[in-house]
């Protein structure tokens, strides 16, 4: 024989020779629910007697659904199977593959099969092996809880148990009972849930298809608690894997300095374009902070001219007009402050204003991001120094000035009138139509307008994108005290919220303030005595009335409106009344036009010629469908507890709606709320219990319900009238 063909014939027979006796195992679950995830994992292992060659797995399934394969980088798809690639591996030595698949939402069974291809394997016997994973129409829920930011001793977090369905099978109405320690305050609950006792909370849920459904408590910790355990469980009859259905998390409690940033800065640039902006930083707890980090920034076009930081180690930012500010120590209930002379572009715009503060903390603590932004409004200031209807200095050419300055560009920068002094001002005409964008006023709380000899006129009429009219008293126009209108005009922030702030509005011969599409605050303003309604709102948005008092002075002497306190017109959304006085209105306390979605919540009603509140603008209306009043069933004191128990009905509770109760204590024979005594919830059958500390005997209690309607994404609030009212025994 030739040595040529010998010697192939010998390396074919020592190829052959090397071989490696590869095996294939196959685990999985035996079932899984419907639109679950279910671990599959494919083992090879070789029994040698050489090393694999060119190892690699081929899975093959009925239902080929996976997590993502970027988690398992020796995979990829085949067509319609799975490679899994072993390479070249040793004798004795085994490769595991682990990957994650999920369920087909139909109850068939799957099946799976692995094959094991290799190049050198004289016994393909064992190079396969299979499974079959069984899907069953059921539902698995998984709970699970998460704290943040971390718990602090006297600071606020939140606990919050999510619950999720890991299965394609809806999951229909189901209760979760969650629990804390006696070392944890809940300051605030779900509206889902009700309080069963000082530790322990029941949440109804409608259901759950997909995603997740929450409840989030805001809790305080105790002083020198050093953990804190919670725990939840949900109920659902039919769970297929009830085992996830329960959570305890032991939660440690780090005793960590409490940093608090704040910024000021003047409402007007000097001549130089130049203001000071004072960042203050305090340390609001009884522990040091350490290695403390400030970062300032005061807008994109501004440049620092200059700064000082006594106890702060400070340094430019570079190109960013800011300060990036260190001390390695801030004692407990220190503060120290940091100014800026920040020099801008124009002497008249607005400017976003920014701190964050970092402090050296436990690798495991979690913090929120403590960032704090203020909006620096720089306005053109016009001063009206006389109490001259005409000429210089007047209200009058300081109204012409804002209007003929600030809205003749695309800018629309802000405006302001301001009063040098205390003055009483009485224009002989209808004063100027204000049509500045970006505008306020500030009387100063010392500043009167008195329309006797303005004619048949409004006092102060506003056409502005944002208005913030504050200190002014204004009297005895013949039509509206205040008319604000919401102009068209853009202006450059994100914020376009008006604001009408301690204000005095009296004996005008329409209504103290009429506004049209408003949208923002009316806060501690006096309206009064005026010949229609105090507030007339036609229509408003993500509006808040609190603080106020309507129909009545600071002294409590009565004003009488000739109308209602307050007119919320239709096409109304997101309002807010709260904490305020209303008395003395010939008409309503409240009246509310439809649709409208509104939160009257605890206010004091006096002395209305009608109702306290009626919602439609139809009288009493009990069955009024999407928030019928609630109805006062007993009322008698308990002398062994010294409680007045007050009983009786509202809507049922039923997920995504839940009613909260404002009770009211009233010395006269009606259904008003001149005390407010507190708040409870109705429950599951439409009843409710409430208990007061106090002798009540003889007063008249009556009730008003706010109905939330919670669909998780999207949320509404309705405000029932007050119930009739009911004599305490």
């Amino acid at each position: 024989m030739p040595r040529i063909l010998f010697a192939l014939l010998f390396l074919a027979t020592a190829a052959y020779a090397d071989t490696a006796d590869v095996s294939v195992a196959l685990n999985t679950v035996p079932s899984v629910v419907t639109g679950g995830l279910y671990p599959v994992t494919v083992s090879l292992h070789n029994a040698g007697p050489d090393a694999a060659a060119g190892a690699r797995v081929r899975i093959e399934m009925t239902d080929r659904r996976f997590v993502p394969l970027d988690k398992y980088p020796s995979c990829l798809v085949d067509g319609d199977a799975i490679l899994c690639y072993a390479y070249d591996f040793a004798a004795g030595e085994t490769r595991d593959f682990a990957l994650t698949f999920t369920a087909h939402d139909s109850p068939t069974p799957i099946s799976i099969r692995a094959t094991a291809i290799t190049t050198n394997d004289p016994n393909p016997a064992n190079d396969s092996a299979g499974a079959t994973v069984n899907v069953f129409a059921a539902v698995d829920l998984h709970l699970s809880v998460d704290v943040y930011p971390s718990l602090q001793p006297r600071q606020q977090s939140q606990v919050r148990f999510d619950v999720r369905n890991l299965s394609s099978t809806p999951a229909g109405p189901f209760s979760a009972l969650f629990t804390f320690p006696a070392t944890l305050t809940v300051t605030s609950f779900p509206d889902h849930c009700d309080q069963l006792d000082s530790a322990n909370y029941r949440c109804d849920f409608a259901g759950l298809s997909f995603g997740i459904v929450a409840a989030a408590f805001q809790v305080v910790p105790d002083d020198g608690s050093h953990s804190a355990t919670v725990s939840g469980s949900v109920d659902f009859n039919g769970d297929a894997n009830p085992s996830d259905n329960r959570v305890t998390l032991d939660v440690p409690v780090y005793d960590v300095a409490q940093l608090v940033a704040s910024i000021t800065s003047p409402d007007r640039l000097d001549e130089s374009r130049t203001a000071a902006i004072r960042y203050h930083i305090e340390n609001r707890s009884d522990v040091a902070a350490t290695n403390v980090v400030v970062e300032t920034f005061a807008g994109f076009t501004s440049t620092i001219a200059g700064f000082t930081a006594d106890g702060w180690s400070c340094v430019p930012k570079g190109s960013e007009p800011g300060l990036r500010c260190t001390t390695p120590t801030l004692a407990p209930r220190e503060a120290r402050d940091i100014v800026m002379n920040v020099l801008f572009p124009t002497r008249e715009l607005r400017a976003q204003l920014f701190a964050s503060v970092t402090q050296t903390t436990p690798a495991e603590f979690r913090a929120l991001p403590n960032f704090t932004t203020v909006n620096g409004v720089f306005y053109r200031v016009f001063n009206v120094t006389n109490a001259l209807d005409l000429g210089a200095g007047s209200l009058r050419a300081a109204i012409d000035a804002a209007n003929a300055q600030c809205g003749n560009d695309q800018l629309n920068i802000p405006c302001k009138v301001a009063f040098q002094g205390s003055l009483t001002i009485a224009p002989r005409s209808p004063l100027p139509i204000v049509t500045a964008p970006d505008f306020a006023i500030d009387g100063a709380a010392q500043t009167f307008i008195d329309g006797a000899l303005a004619g048949d006129t409004d006092g102060l009429h506003i056409n502005s994108t944002i208005a913030d009219v504050r200190g002014l008293a204004i009297r005895n126009f013949a039509r509206n005290g205040l008319l604000l209108e919401r102009g068209t005009a853009q202006v450059p922030t994100p914020n376009q919220e008006q604001r009408i702030v301690q204000n005095l509005l009296t004996v005008n011969g329409l209504r103290g303030l009429m506004a049209l599409r408003f949208q923002g605050t009316i806060a501690a303003n006096i309206i009064g005595n005026n010949a229609r309604s105090a507030i007339f709102l036609y229509p408003a948005t993500n509006t808040t009335i609190r603080d106020n008092r309507i129909g009545v002075a600071a002294d409590d002497s009565p004003l009488p409106n000739g109308a209602s306190g307050i007119f919320i017109g239709p096409q109304s959304n997101n309002i807010t009344i709260e904490n305020n006085v209303i008395a003395n209105n010939s008409d309503f306390g409240i009246a509310v036009a439809r649709p409208v979605t509104i939160n009257i919540a605890a206010n004091r009603f006096i002395n209305s010629g009608q109702r306290a509140i009626d919602v439609g603008l139809d009288g009493p209306s009990p069955s009024e469908q999407t928030a019928p009043a609630p109805s006062i069933l007993s009322a008698r004191y308990d002398a062994s507890s010294g409680d007045t128990i007050i009983e009786g009905s509202g809507v049922a509770r039923a997920y995504p709606r839940r009613e909260t109760l404002y009770l009211y204590a009233n010395a006269a024979d009606v259904a008003e709320g001149h005390r407010f005594l507190g708040t409870t919830t109705v429950d599951r059958d439409g009843r409710f219990v409430f208990r007061v500390h106090d002798d009540l005997r003889g007063t008249f209690v009556a009730a008003a319900g706010v109905i939330l309607t919670d669909f998780g994404d999207i949320a509404w609030r309705n405000s029932t009238e007050l119930s009739a009212r009911l004599r305490v025994d």
